[in-house]
């Protein structure tokens, strides 16, 4: 019987939140280095896990001072534009062996939280949703190939 690895020290888990931190507060971020922090977890507090998907996914510049323009009105609108092109593409035939994968996957994702799983149209909505942006995605990075995680 297989067991599971140790739970992190807590000195461990502050000192990984640290690093984390002070990867996010360079003038310039290190993509490579959030990745690997990334990778070990990414703790819920003050907007880390949003501001941390935002620069891995390309939404926002690793340059901090371009910031403002990234997030205003008009570049958030085209954003929303992009993404609403690639639902429009790849969204409109969605049935293949990724789909069937992120499908299994999104109905395990968190049982424990009620965002995810109940059967209230809020969750149904979420995973909905979840699903989406994990097939769209896997699309736009066809080389990386789709898995768990």
């Amino acid at each position: 019987m297989a067991r599971s690895p140790p739970a992190p020290t807590p000195e461990f888990e502050i000192s990984r939140q640290s690093r984390l931190f002070a990867a996010l507060s360079k003038k310039v971020i290190g993509l490579d280095e959030l990745r690997m922090l990334a990778a070990q977890g990414v703790p819920d507090a003050a907007g880390v896990q949003a501001t941390l998907w935002k620069l891995l996914l390309g939404y926002l510049p690793n340059d901090r001072a371009l910031w403002p323009v990234a997030v205003g009105a008009e570049e958030l609108a085209k954003k929303r534009g992009q993404y609403a092109a690639f639902k429009g593409e790849f969204l409109r035939n969605p049935y293949s062996e990724i789909m069937e994968q992120i499908d299994r996957d999104v109905k395990r994702a968190h049982p424990d939280m009620h965002f995810f799983c109940s059967d209230s149209s809020f969750a149904k909505s979420n995973q909905e949703s979840l699903k989406n942006v994990l097939l769209i995605f896997a699309k736009l990075n066809a080389g990386i190939r789709y898995v768990q995680g």
